[in-house]
């Protein structure tokens, strides 16, 4: 699915912005810089003030009318210390852009910012359409404020979903506020609000039939993210904007209600989809002509498209949601999860089972399906039903035996393709004995030599952590001494 949180930055090539901010700050915050020391140790730059604001329109140009929106971000800037800068990635894709990057000095001094932009590549990402903006802002002087400034636009609100509070620097209050006209209907789910003290206000603006929520937070620390801490989205607050329907001419034009919604677009994107069985059946032909039951066939079909078919996110645009023709991924032998799943879905289909398409939120997200928004899942596999049981069949997972599942999809609610209709089911979840590893050492003292027999039996995930090893420092031609493959197993397994 498509990557909905980017943190590392990959650039190249450099554009130039000048402009005036349309905030002017005369204040000198050389007085507070001690306090700002103290509360935020580790900081060179506090933003003293961060608002962002989002309004909706409704746009006709073209053949379908769609609502799109609008993010306005202004900070207030101030350096701890003389000579330094801080630097802010700005998001965008296909579906986004970035407009009107601004800043100005304590006496509105247009200051010249250096904004690197290039197309986003992180490790596991092949290609996608998410760009980055990288701004560098200079600060001459502690203590006196700078003004940033920019847009984000929305070229159809369901990509409008996540709202954080915190940002790469720390921030001494923030502001969150929704300008909602009367024609659409939004909802706002909250999410890890609690002990973080943000305050929430709603007023009416009669004359321009628009209700306002305003969100605030203080004493916002930097956003600190530590090695295998978890998704940002499970521990961080943040609102998710669910955009139900909105009415134009009089006439009511739904969105994301619920989760019927969201299955109908994402169903609609899959209907688009190409696939083409003849170029699919000679490989399941061979696969399967050997096996007597449902279950080696099954089996000899799922290994082969973890094995040979490798997994590399693909997520250009559209198809960060829409699958891959099956035929294509066959013949590239590389596909992401929507892909892999697809092709396994296909080679299932004609070899005669009821295999569906599945869409999942990994155990990264906090979110199941009574939430109808486009940050609910991250992932897609393909179920079976065979005798009246439902198998999960997830290509992306190497070395993953049939009717056993990754802990990441463990007990994860997951949306079945099912014609017009959709199934609600859930991934079973193990307990940990599925997960056992079981040790029997037979040893003796020998002089000063301590010798014997050692069998282990791995069950579950240490399993499949076993066999990854061992896959990747085995070669046809040389195999890895056996006590530093062991070495190296017990320390992947800790």
């Amino acid at each position: 699915m498509k990557v909905k949180l980017i943190r590392s930055l990959c650039l190249c090539g450099a554009v130039f912005f000048y402009g005036q901010s349309t905030v002017g700050q005369q204040a000198d915050y050389t007085s507070s810089i001690g306090t700002y020391k103290t509360k935020y140790p580790k900081a060179d730059v506090v933003a003293v003030g961060y608002k962002e604001e989002y309004n909706f329109i409704l746009d006709k140009s073209k053949t379908e009318t769609r609502v799109m929106a609008t993010g306005s971000y202004t900070q207030t800037l101030v350096a701890l210390k003389d000579y330094t800068a801080t630097s802010d990635g700005l998001f965008y894709d296909d579906e986004s852009s970035i407009e009107n990057v601004k800043a100005s000095s304590a006496k509105t001094k247009s200051i010249r910012i250096p904004l690197q932009c290039s197309d986003y590549q992180s490790d596991g990402i092949f290609y996608s359409d998410a760009k980055v903006c990288l701004v560098n802002i200079p600060f001459e002087t502690k203590g006196l404020p700078v003004s940033f400034s920019y847009e984000k636009k929305y070229k159809d609100v369901k990509y409008l979903t996540s709202v954080y509070f915190h940002e790469s620097v720390p921030i001494e209050e923030k502001t969150i506020v929704f300008n909602v006209p009367s024609w659409l209907e939004v909802e706002f789910r909250e999410f890890n609000f609690e002990g973080y003290g943000i305050t929430k206000e709603r007023s009416q603006n009669n004359q321009t039939s628009t209700t306002t929520f305003t969100y605030r937070m203080q004493n916002i620390p930097s956003f600190q993210r530590e090695y295998h801490s978890p998704n940002i989205a499970k521990s961080y607050p943040h609102i998710v904007v669910v955009s139900k329907s909105f009415t134009d001419n009089n006439q009511k034009k739904v969105l994301f209600e619920s989760v019927k919604d969201l299955y109908t677009w994402y169903n609609s994107l899959c209907k688009q989809v190409n696939n083409n069985p003849d170029e699919l059946k000679p490989i399941v032909g061979q696969l399967t002509k050997d096996k007597k039951t449902d279950v080696e066939k099954v089996e000899s079909m799922y290994y082969w498209v973890q094995e040979k078919v490798r997994y590399i996110a693909f997520e250009n645009g559209i198809m960060g949601f829409k699958p891959e023709a099956a035929q294509t991924v066959l013949k590239n032998k590389y596909g992401d999860c929507k892909g892999k799943a697809n092709l396994i879905t296909q080679m299932l289909k004609i070899a005669g089972y009821d295999a569906r398409l599945t869409w999942i939120g990994t155990s990264d997200l906090p979110y199941d399906y009574s939430l109808p928004s486009l940050v609910v899942d991250n992932h897609m596999i393909c179920t079976l039903i065979l005798d009246g049981k439902r198998y999960y069949l997830d290509g992306t997972e190497e070395n993953m035996a049939f009717n056993d599942y990754a802990h990441r999809i463990q007990g994860k609610q997951v949306l079945i393709q099912d014609g017009e209709n959709y199934i609600l089911d859930k991934v079973p979840e193990y307990t940990a004995e599925h997960n056992k590893v079981e040790t029997n050492m037979k040893l003796k003292i020998d002089g000063n030599d301590l010798k014997g027999n050692v069998l282990s039996t791995y069950n579950g995930e240490a399993r499949n952590t076993l066999v990854g090893v061992y896959k990747s420092w085995r070669t046809e031609t040389s195999r890895m001494p056996w006590k530093i493959f062991c070495v190296l197993v017990m320390r992947t397994l800790q």
